[in-house]
């Protein structure tokens, strides 16, 4: 299956939204893009025509810079087919070349496995019970990566101070994995 990456307007990504129970995220993925309009910054994978999973990944203006992946979604018709990974194998490399320093994710429990095949690590489980994994950026790919505990702004997000504050993790693996 040969795809096609380009960008993805709210009205691409509404016109393929189905009832299938798989694609129930979507309606989120529209409700947070819209909250904190995003769109556009929202990449898909088409295929015939077709949108089969869009991604929106954000870049900090703070420094260090860090690259956000915002919201990924794969449409019902074409899981595991590698669209996800397509997409977010090129959020990483777009990082990378836009000058991002470190890369975060915050994962639902059921897609750690998917990123865990990618190269992500996790710290640790957030308040809001997703999963954090924050490495250093030392290249195009996950695995030029540093998932250092060691590295000050990556223990500032996962160990902050002030576990009340947005993406604190609450549940500390103690390293990553």
């Amino acid at each position: 299956m040969t795809f096609e990456i380009r960008p993805v307007t709210r009205e691409d990504f509404r016109a393929w939204v189905t009832s299938d129970r798989a694609d129930s995220f979507a309606h989120r993925f529209i409700s947070k893009a819209d909250m904190s309009d995003k769109w556009a910054l929202c990449e898909g994978v088409w295929s015939d025509k077709r949108l089969a999973a869009a991604i929106i990944t954000t870049i900090s203006v703070t420094r260090p810079t860090t690259a956000n992946l915002q919201l990924l979604h794969t449409f019902a018709h074409y899981r595991r087919q590698g669209c996800a990974r397509t997409l977010v194998l090129k959020s990483v490399s777009d990082a990378w070349a836009r000058g991002a320093l470190y890369y975060r994710v915050s994962s639902e429990a059921d897609a750690q496995g998917f990123y865990r095949s990618l190269g992500f690590r996790f710290w640790g489980e957030q308040k809001s019970g997703t999963l954090l994994s924050m490495f250093r950026m030392g290249g195009p790919t996950v695995g030029d990566g540093a998932h250092d505990i060691s590295d000050a702004n990556i223990r500032k997000a996962v160990m902050p101070s002030d576990k009340t504050k947005r993406g604190a993790v609450v549940e500390f693996y103690g390293e990553a994995r």
